[in-house]
């Protein structure tokens, strides 16, 4: 039996991105995917590089600049010295933590594979009020926690509202590379909170670990654990 279709699947469409055609639905990824999962694929197409950013991005990128720029300059006044100690204290406590949640730049790609679909393809999600529900639901918010913890697009050491906007736009247009995010134009009131919680949500974790780690079993100094949670907010 066929598998059913999407109403919005376009199986007859070839794969624009390498030039192959439907036989890309052979690929190895597709394989660990239900049938209901393939229902709801779509041919991905260059189209999706030319779709603008929604209305509401330019006001969040005006208060990110602005506010990126205040805690810019506030971090530089720290002290050299304090820095140094709190970065490597940071990537001292990031790998004790576990390989699990320690992610170097350049392993975040390899995450990126069980969160997104198959090569060729974007998800498209289907939405209850403004929630994302369906096969790809899951997926699509693990792809946005892995992304937030990549250094590249965001700082650790600053709130959502005081990161470079470029980063938050860059995970943005990740996010629409993968998934039919046009389909709904209120998918940016989703995603953008979801992005601040995630990133609060890290924040939080961090400075745990760092009482748990360095306070309770007296590993660094009181005056180096407050510089460490000052500076990551």
């Amino acid at each position: 039996m066929d598998p059913p279709q999407h109403r919005d699947a376009s199986p007859d469409l070839d794969n624009a991105r390498d030039g192959f055609g439907d036989d890309e639905i052979k690929h190895e990824m597709m394989s660990g995917s239900s049938q209901s999962e393939r229902a709801c694929l779509r041919p991905w197409t260059p189209s999706v590089y030319h779709i603008p950013l929604p209305e509401k991005a330019m006001a969040l990128q005006k208060k990110c600049d602005r506010n990126f720029k205040i805690r810019r300059d506030y971090i530089k006044r720290k002290e050299r010295a304090i820095k140094q100690r709190l970065d490597k204290a940071m990537t001292d406590l990031m790998r004790e933590r576990g390989k699990k949640d320690y992610e170097k730049p350049g392993r975040h790609g390899s995450e990126e594979k069980t969160k997104v679909p198959p090569k060729g393809y974007r998800a498209i999600l289907e939405w209850k009020g403004n929630i994302p529900v369906g096969d790809w639901a899951v997926r699509f918010n693990n792809l946005i926690g892995c992304l937030i913890r990549d250094p590249c697009s965001i700082n650790i050491a600053h709130n959502f509202e005081e990161q470079e906007f470029k980063g938050i736009k860059e995970i943005w247009v990740k996010l629409m590379d993968h998934y039919c995010l046009k389909d709904n134009s209120e998918s940016w009131d989703y995603v953008i909170p979801k992005m601040a919680k995630l990133i609060r949500g890290w924040k939080s974790a961090l400075k745990i670990d760092i009482l748990q780690k360095y306070l309770l079993i007296g590993r660094g100094s009181m005056s180096l654990i407050r510089e460490f949670i000052h500076l990551i907010g």
